[in-house]
């Protein structure tokens, strides 16, 4: 596990605007026809949240790891059900905090061969950014931005940014 996640019983917070820098992010916005391009690299490809994993999966993608919380737009949704030979495991990860349930769980699933459906209690909107950092080389990234869209990233030149936006972060309790 990478030296910047937060001990246990801790969590991340961080600020507003280091949360609004990742919402208006200006990587990779793909289209569904560009989609295609991505199933060369399942084997090191994290979807983040409830749309953009069933966009994913509706279109013939199987990502080595899937975050999802049941919620889009704060708003509760079915769960989608993990694809044949996906293992499952819950995390917590309260709104607004990176913790280190969420942060542990994911690196753990990155170490593994098979994939993983993360199901998060609370919220996986910051993790992206565990996501990103505790990525191979070569990895992708994909998470929706509600009324924006779907930012794709490289793990490779985005870790600089996340492990930014973590050494910016406060360290607190979790709720």
């Amino acid at each position: 596990m990478h030296v910047a996640s937060p001990p246990p019983g801790y969590c991340l917070e961080p600020s507003e605007e280091l949360r609004e820098y990742m919402r208006r992010s200006k990587y990779l916005a793909y289209n569904t026809a560009e989609l295609s391009e991505l199933s060369k690299r399942d084997d090191r490809l994290a979807v983040i949240g409830d749309y953009t994993a069933r966009l994913m999966l509706k279109h013939g993608l199987h990502p080595h790891i899937v975050i999802i919380d049941c919620l889009t737009r704060r708003e509760r949704i079915e769960c989608i059900n993990a694809p044949p030979g996906y293992r499952v495991v819950r995390a917590w990860n309260p709104r607004g905090y990176i913790s280190w349930d969420s942060w542990s769980v994911i690196a753990e699933a990155w170490e593994r061969s098979n994939p993983t459906m993360i199901l998060i209690e609370g919220e996986e909107d910051l993790t992206a950014i565990p996501a990103i950092i505790e990525a191979p080389d070569g990895a992708v990234i994909a998470y929706g931005v509600p009324w924006s869209g779907l930012v794709v990233v490289e793990a490779d030149w985005a870790r600089a940014v996340a492990l930014h936006i973590v050494n910016a972060s406060m360290l607190v309790k979790c709720r």
